[in-house]
């Protein structure tokens, strides 16, 4: 009887009336079933484990708050912004402050070096090299830039050590075989020199350097002949070079060929007139050869120009 009155009723509703009525039964039909879902605990599949929940924390910096750039590269960075802006002072301050919160971190020690390099802060530079060197002992070319930054400190012992290890494992590798020379050369170890002056011709029989400076350790231990030899071979093959007539024409005196020597001499006269030291040593030979007349002339105008030396 309730079911016809009802259904009478719902004949008699308008069609909006009707939407209305049905909207409003399945908004409540809705919410009651999402109350069931949300009330039922999530299915798990039988025999797999779950999965651990992700982390998704980020790791704090002291002094830093969460998701921030680490403090190392901060000042990285800002070392980087003050090379580019010039402000030298800045930058090394920068770059050492990230190299004290992260000291393994060698691209940036390297470029500190650089730094350094380009304000002649050479004691400094060799410092931190050292360090990256014992962080990086098999990068050849900064082993290599140690030992020249220590020869420009004028540490050449220190300097020899570096080159000498370093040719151990490039025993082929002329520029340090070179440098070694030089090293030896500087704290007066001739003989050593002239052993890698020699290695290096050896390999390269033409090397003007390695040439020239085995012609003067040569002199300097009183081997005059080989000198003359070797300056010989390189003023024939470079016959426009002064520098290498009067190498020559110096060994030919002090191995007593003194007329040997006269003709060099006058010849660098002729191209450089106002060299006192070319007069002095042309008046020294001719009056050995006790050519007095033709000598007073270059003895004369060495004196008017240098009337206090009193060797002349």
């Amino acid at each position: 009887m309730k079911l016809r009155k009802y259904k009478k009723r719902a004949a008699s509703r308008s069609p909006v009336s009707r939407l209305l009525f049905v909207l409003g039964l399945g908004l409540v039909w809705g919410i009651l079933a999402g109350g069931v879902e949300a009330q039922s605990p999530p299915l798990k599949k039988p025999g797999l484990r779950e999965a651990p929940p992700i982390e998704t924390k980020v790791r704090q910096v002291p002094g830093e708050g969460a998701f921030s750039v680490p403090l190392w590269k901060q000042h990285w960075e800002l070392a980087r912004k003050a090379v580019l802006q010039k402000e030298i002072p800045r930058a090394i301050t920068a770059y050492r402050q990230a190299l004290a919160l992260k000291p393994n971190l060698d691209e940036a020690r390297l470029e500190l070096v650089r730094v350094l390099e380009s304000g002649q802060r050479y004691e400094e530079a060799a410092a931190e090299l050292e360090i990256f060197v014992e962080h990086q002992p098999h990068d050849l070319k900064a082993q290599q830039e140690l030992g020249d930054l220590l020869t420009l400190r004028k540490e050449y012992r220190r300097a020899a050590e570096r080159y000498q290890r370093l040719l151990q494992r490039t025993p082929e590798n002329l520029t340090i075989r070179l440098s070694l020379a030089a090293a030896y050369n500087q704290i007066n170890e001739t003989e050593k020199a002239m052993i890698e002056w020699r290695q290096v011709l050896l390999r390269d029989p033409q090397h003007f350097d390695a040439r020239l400076n085995l012609a003067d350790g040569l002199r300097a231990t009183r081997r005059y002949d080989e000198a003359i030899q070797l300056l010989e071979g390189l003023v024939r093959q470079f016959p426009k070079q002064p520098v290498l007539k009067k190498k020559l024409a110096q060994s030919l005196l002090a191995a007593q060929r003194g007329k040997e020597a006269l003709p060099y001499l006058q010849e660098l006269n002729r191209l450089d007139p106002g060299d006192l030291e070319i007069q002095l040593l042309i008046a020294q030979v001719l009056s050995a050869g006790r050519q007095y007349d033709q000598s007073l002339p270059y003895l004369e105008t060495y004196l008017k120009k240098r009337p206090e030396n009193p060797g002349a």
